[in-house]
Parts: structure tokens; C-alpha cells; sequence
């Protein structure tokens, strides 16, 4: 547990399995990069600023609840991410990247510039709202969002970008923002568990700029005149 500087001088090596650094101290503090740039457990409490100072890789977990701020600097994390604070969202990527399930906790929708997910067709779970203002790039994962969203974009005037690579579902809602430039090849790769029901969405003509929110809702058909379609 670190309340001040940590090693102003000297390696720290903090990638051994199991290992937490803990940055706690009541004023701003700069959270050291480590040998290879690699913490395993990172936590962040205490008040004000805590900062990274350069790309960082958490083979484990992060855990904050004080003001994390990465400072643009892109990080990629094995574990899972814990935020009862401040999250500083910059210009960064965050990218999840396991061989096993993740999951999202906090108190408030999450909000990330770019946001990678990329598990090996695991499960990625999130207990709250999570917007990506930028890009969205999910490689083979299932992303469990219970009863909450996940948002694209942060208006009609900036829409983000979506990439899918291999089998992706997403449970729960995904919010898209439309505009004119972007009215086609919409894609909603919504279902349920492993089960895709993915929509496909070309809007020949846009009236209103705006947002659609498309989730699945498993029912049985009545017929093939009738089938379970809801507009909400």
C-alpha cells in the first residue's frame, strides 16, 4: 500500500501472480511504471488524482475508488474492473483481453473512448450502463449486460465506430446514435446466451436523427404472418 512516491528510484516488479499494488495516498500520486509495464492486481483509493504515465497492462484486476486517470495512455486488463470512483476517460483504449470471463462493476454508466473486448468466447458481464464514445471492437465474446446497455456513440453528431470479428452476441440492450452518414449496415448482433439473433438495419429514409436500441426477447412465433416484433 502506497500513500506517496513509490521507488523514486529502482524497478518495480509488479507482475507476479497474486501480486496488488495499492496507490492510497490523500494527495495526487503517480502510479510508477513498472518492469515490462505490467501490474498484476492494481488498486487505486485514498482522495484526488491517481495517474498513469504510460500504456499499462493489468494481467489482473483493477480496482478504484478515487479519481484513475490515464492520461491517454491505453491499457489492456486480464481481469476484471471494479470503479466505486472517478474513471478520467481520455483519448485511451481499454482493452480487455482473457482466456476467461470478465466483468464491469461500478456505480454509474462507464464510459470508455475506444473499448476493446477480445476473450476467447467467453463471457464479458457488466452491472452497469456502459457507453463507448468511440470505436467498439468485440472479437469472439459474449456480452452479458443483464438489465443494462451498452451505448455507441455519444450523439447524431458523433455516431462511433463498430467492428465484430468471429461470434459475437450481446445480451441485454445496445443503443446506436444514427445519422445520415451512418443510416446503413447497422449492425445489432443481439440474442441470448450463445444463441445470435443478429439485426442488420438499412434505413432507406432518415426523418430524425436519433438513436434505436434493439434487444432480444425470447417468445414463441404464432405464425409466420405474426412474428414476435416489438416497437418500443
Amino acid at each position: 500500500t502506497i500513500g506517496g512516491d513509490l521507488l523514486t528510484t529502482g524497478v518495480l516488479i509488479a507482475s507476479a501472480t497474486d501480486n496488488t499494488i495499492e496507490y492510497n495516498g490523500s494527495a495526487s500520486q503517480t502510479i510508477k511504471d513498472p518492469q515490462g509495464s505490467e501490474y498484476f492486481n492494481l488498486t487505486t483509493g485514498g482522495t484526488n488524482t491517481k495517474s498513469l504515465t504510460t500504456a499499462t497492462s493489468i494481467l489482473g484486476s483493477l480496482t478504484n475508488s478515487s479519481i484513475f486517470n490515464p492520461a491517454n495512455n491505453n491499457i489492456t486488463i486480464g481481469g476484471n474492473w471494479s470503479n466505486s470512483g472517478t474513471y478520467q476517460e481520455g483519448a485511451e483504449t481499454v482493452t480487455f483481453s482473457a482466456t476467461s470471463s470478465q466483468s464491469v462493476s461500478g456505480i454509474a454508466t462507464e464510459v470508455f473512448n475506444n473499448l476493446t473486448i477480445s476473450i476467447s468466447g467467453n463471457t464479458w458481464s457488466s452491472a452497469i450502463d456502459i457507453q463507448v464514445t468511440g470505436t467498439l471492437d468485440i472479437t469472439d465474446a459474449l456480452i452479458n449486460m443483464g438489465e443494462n446497455r451498452i451505448t455507441l456513440g455519444s450523439g447524431t453528431g458523433s455516431t462511433g465506430t463498430f467492428n465484430t470479428t468471429g461470434t459475437v452476441v450481446i445480451s441485454g440492450e445496445f443503443e446506436r446514435w444514427v445519422n445520415a452518414a451512418n443510416q446503413t449496415g447497422l449492425i445489432f448482433p443481439v440474442g441470448a446466451g450463445s444463441q445470435a439473433n443478429q439485426i442488420e438495419l438499412d434505413i432507406n429514409t432518415l426523418d430524425v436523427e436519433g438513436s434505436l436500441v434493439a434487444s432480444f426477447t425470447a417468445d414463441t412465433p404464432t405464425g409466420i404472418n405474426n412474428p414476435p416484433l416489438r416497437d418500443e
